[in-house]
């Protein structure tokens, strides 16, 4: 179980750190594309605080799904209880996210409900 739980901590960082710069390349095109409007017209001005605004939005509302993904999986290295539980949240939110998510959300809760595992954070005995 040992590499198992490596993997859904790997996989967790992974997924959530892809997803994190899935973020900011949304941002930064939506910003992209009010400059180059506004850019095009200056009438068109306002449009960059908009574009600008709703980019700035999305990669907040994904970073905060994502950076808790990237700490649980650090924690799940460390074999941290506290990482578990939050794994274990997070997972069943990833059930949601067909079919990446839900791959990785089923993954996760089978290793993180076996009971070699919970023996495992119990004792932090590799």
């Amino acid at each position: 179980m040992r590499t198992h739980l490596t993997v859904v901590a790997w996989l967790n960082i992974i997924y959530n750190g892809i997803g994190l710069c899935v973020a900011a390349l949304v941002g930064l095109f939506m910003l992209g594309l009010g400059g180059a409007i506004a850019a095009s017209d200056h009438q068109a001005l306002p449009v960059l605080g908009i574009f600008g605004s709703i980019g700035i939005f999305i990669f907040g509302l994904l970073a905060i799904t994502c950076v808790p993904g990237v700490i649980a999986g650090i924690g799940l290295l460390g074999r941290a209880n506290w990482a578990r539980v939050l794994a274990i949240v997070l997972a069943i939110i990833d059930l949601l996210t067909f079919p990446v998510g839900t791959a990785v959300g089923v993954y996760t809760l089978v290793v993180l409900f076996h009971p070699d595992t919970a023996l495992m954070f119990e004792r932090r005995a590799w």
